[in-house]
This record gives structure tokens, C-alpha cells and sequence, in this order.
């Protein structure tokens, strides 16, 4: 686990000894003598266990004690800052890989689309031209000529139909000699 971690869940203790492993000896040297430095005491009137220092070591000590203070706190925030960059680091580079491929993606869509549209295209100009043709034929001279002559047939089948028992002749004239049949 990361030294940071520990700080953003609240594990101050344990973030305080990761920062304390990493300090350098100077660093550590204090603490040492500090804790030298104490003494076991009991106060006796008040039955209250605790702790007794020195005041000639922590008199000497107390400019150190405080720069340690200073060095500590500025290393905690130099490890919080480091990792927080690293992590926004490593968010932008995988958001840089989501992107790149959502290009990617739009990219073929866009072709696709483009083919698509193109097919249609060439299909609209295929129908038009179709239509063009079409209307041509049926405004044209023959097609007139076709109506013309179904109407004729539709008026001749219709006589034909209203006709009712009668007789057709038919004469065939072979030459000059008239046969009826």
C-alpha cells in the first residue's frame, strides 16, 4: 500500500511511521534522543502514571525538535502531493487510451456511414433515372399509340358483345369465281 493511502484513510498513526522509516538519520537521531531523554515518572500524590523528560536535553534539543516537526509535515505532504500527482498521472494517461479509441471508433462509424450513404446515393440516382425513363416511355408516341388502339379494341369487344344472335357472312374470292359458304 502506498504511504498516501494510509493517509487518505484516515491511518495517521501508521502514516506517521511510514514517513518516520523513510527520514533520514538526522531525523531519526532526534527522536532517539528525545526519547532519551524521558523518564518513567509517577506522581505519587496523584497516582497518575505518564512520562518525565530531561529539561537539559530537551532544552538543547527543542530548536531540532522543532525543524523536525517542520521536516516531518513537509514530508507528509511531499509523499501526499507526489502520489495524488501520480495518480492523476496515470488517470490521464488511461483517459488519453479511452479517447484514442473512442477516435477510433468514430472514425470507422463515420466510414461506415459514408459507404452507406454513398450506396444510397447511388441507389436514389438509379430510381431517378429509372422514373425519368418510365415517364418517357409513357409520354412518348408509341404508348399513345398503344392506348389508341386498346380503346378501339375495348369499343370493337364491346359491340361484339352487344351483339345478339346473328349471322356473319363470310365470302372468299378465289379470282373471279365468288363461292358462299
Amino acid at each position: 500500500m502506498r504511504a498516501a493511502e494510509l493517509f487518505w484513510k484516515g491511518k495517521v498513526k501508521q502514516f506517521a511511521q511510514v514517513i518516520y522509516d523513510g527520514s533520514s538519520p538526522v531525523i531519526k537521531g532526534c527522536r532517539d534522543r528525545v526519547y532519551a531523554a524521558a523518564r518513567d515518572h509517577w506522581d505519587h500524590t496523584d497516582r497518575v502514571p505518564g512520562y518525565a523528560y530531561r529539561a537539559d536535553v530537551i532544552d538543547v534539543l527543542l530548536p531540532l525538535i522543532n525543524a523536525t516537526k517542520v521536516y516531518t509535515m513537509a514530508e507528509e505532504i511531499s509523499t501526499v502531493v507526489e502520489e495524488a500527482a501520480n495518480r492523476a498521472a496515470t488517470a490521464a494517461e488511461r483517459l488519453d487510451a479511452v479517447v484514442e479509441k473512442f477516435k477510433g471508433n468514430v472514425n470507422n462509424d463515420l466510414k461506415s456511414m459514408k459507404a452507406v450513404s454513398d450506396r444510397v446515393e447511388g441507389e436514389v440516382q438509379r430510381m431517378v433515372k429509372g422514373y425519368l425513363d418510365l415517364t418517357a416511355v409513357l409520354n412518348g408516341e408509341p404508348f399513345k399509340q398503344a392506348v389508341d388502339n386498346a380503346e378501339r379494341m375495348a369499343k370493337a369487344l364491346e359491340a361484339i358483345a352487344a351483339m345478339q344472335g346473328s349471322r356473319i357472312s363470310v365470302a372468299l374470292f378465289a379470282g373471279d369465281e365468288v363461292q358462299l359458304g
